[in-house]
């Protein structure tokens, strides 16, 4: 299990919203639909493969701000 924490934004009090995406080889990154909570189980499926999440933080009366993270290291395969 991966967990996100959205870090420290400006000014305080905004929601975060989170996208898992996978990471080919080649560094393409492709969306996990419905992988939208800061936690991620990661499925078998990914083994081999990379993963990173974006965080976008809203608050009311600002414009909405996302951040990526690094991509893991590689899943094991199991």
């Amino acid at each position: 299990v991966l967990t996100a924490k959205p870090g420290n934004w400006t000014p305080s009090g905004a929601r975060y919203g989170f996208q898992w995406y996978r990471v080919a080889s080649s560094g393409k990154s492709t969306k996990l639909n419905g992988q939208t909570k800061a936690t991620f189980t990661v499925p078998k499926s990914l083994g081999g493969l990379r993963v990173r999440v974006k965080v976008t933080a809203s608050l009311a009366g600002y414009n909405s701000g996302s951040a990526n993270s690094a991509r893991t290291a590689k899943i094991a395969r199991v």
